[in-house]
């Protein structure tokens, strides 16, 4: 049996959009998930054992790569290292534990010695993530092949609540690029209460959001509140009871997405089709985005179209700051009216 690795260093939307590989690669092997963020990734991965991932090693500190010692005298058959993981460090590190090595970037600093062992896969335009890193293990594989069931945590669906789950935040305060205005949210949930009045509202967030929540705190009864007061572990069991998720472009709506339910993104300068649902299921999951002449400002494996360097240096974020709150509720009203006897 093949013994494999996968390096996962960034945030939950990425842990999300490697699950295909995983879920693929632990048909035909052991497969051992080495995280070294602080995101709450293993936690994700936790979720899934012990009935697909076989193995984790969690790196949290300097003492903790001792965990790695016994693989450099059994070495994994192949690590993979998506393009967030694959830095000149991860890589020489994998060089040791590793016969083979497959990843969709090389840094340009990395030494000769260690690129021997890497099988470079080049990125495929306009791909979903999901799909750009099935072509780590078939290098044929169609961006239309992908389906929901290749993301999802659970086997089967949940029973659904009356509820509705919003991250108005984006889980970093790095990203402003993905942040709808403040007070356009707040004009939303005060729409959605009084067209669905039997709905509760939860709103989520991590820590880095809590400064959010006195502001929602004015929406009275059935909102509530748990920016900063959920583990990354438990958001899976909360949002699959949920009818409809609306976020931005981020972890937790990406995970709404993995536990199979219908999402409504509300996207600034991120290319979709890397990370849009829409492309998984169109149906059940809506994107809405502005694309002005400068988009993508933000997408990973090709030069953007930006007007700036970066995406956070843009001046004004008119991709975002524009989207209506009109435009949001009718995508709302839409998925929710289904369920209206």
């Amino acid at each position: 049996m093949a013994n494999f690795a996968i390096y996962i260093s960034a945030g939950l939307g990425n842990t999300v959009f490697l699950l295909p590989l995983i879920k693929r690669l632990c048909t035909i092997g052991k497969v051992t998930i080495i995280t070294d963020n602080p995101f709450g990734s293993h936690e994700i991965i936790q979720s899934m054992q012990p009935t697909i991932v076989k193995a984790q090693i969690e790196i949290s500190s300097l003492s903790d790569y001792t965990k790695l010692i016994p693989c450099f005298f059994k070495k994994f058959d192949v690590v993979y290292l998506d393009y967030f993981s694959a830095t000149r460090k991860r890589i020489m590190l994998s060089h040791f534990i590793a016969k083979r090595i497959v990843t969709n970037r090389i840094p340009p600093t990395l030494n000769e010695r260690f690129r021997q062992k890497i099988t470079f896969v080049e990125p495929k335009p306009g791909y979903h993530e999901g799909a750009q890193y099935m072509r780590f293990f078939d290098r044929k594989f169609e961006d239309s092949a992908l389906n929901e069931s290749d993301f999802s945590l659970f086997e089967t669906e949940a029973s659904r609540k009356n509820l509705v789950t919003i991250q108005p935040g984006a889980g970093n305060s790095k990203t402003p690029w993905k942040i709808w205005p403040l007070d356009k949210w707040i004009s939303l949930l005060k729409q959605i209460r009084h067209h669905f009045p039997e709905y509760e509202l939860m709103i989520l967030g991590d820590s880095t959001e809590s400064h959010l929540s006195p502001y929602f705190k004015q929406l009275g009864s059935k909102v509530t509140i748990k920016i900063g007061q959920t583990e990354v572990k438990e958001l899976p069991n909360i949002i699959k009871q949920s009818r409809l998720h609306i976020g931005g472009d981020s972890g937790i709506t990406h995970l709404a997405g993995a536990v199979k339910t219908p999402t409504i993104t509300i996207a600034g300068g991120s290319d979709p089709s890397l990370f849009g649902w829409h492309k998984v299921n169109s149906n059940k999951h809506i994107l809405i985005q502005h694309e002005l002449k400068c988009h993508p400002c933000y997408r990973w494996y090709l030069p953007n179209k930006s007007r700036v360097e970066h995406a956070s240096q843009c001046p004004d974020f008119k991709c975002i700051r524009e989207i209506q709150v009109d435009e949001v509720f009718s995508a709302v009203n839409k998925q929710l009216k289904q369920y209206v006897s």
